[in-house]
């Protein structure tokens, strides 16, 4: 696999991988959807992945 697409899946797995984590516990019942949850989870993580620094819409 050439580097270009390692590095690729690499922020694709790593992506995914902060897609299941929520570090500050927010709840999910606050939020009117899943969306808006995890657009909160994004902004109040420290730390964004490749994927999630480049912002618009990523809902896998």
């Amino acid at each position: 696999m050439e580097a270009r697409g390692a590095a690729t899946l690499a922020a694709v797995a790593e992506h995914l991988a902060q897609r299941e984590h929520n570090p500050n516990g927010l709840d999910q019942e606050q939020f009117a959807s899943r969306v808006q949850w995890r657009q909160a989870i994004l902004e109040t993580t420290s730390t964004l992945t490749t994927l999630s620094e480049r912002g618009g819409h990523s809902f896998i």
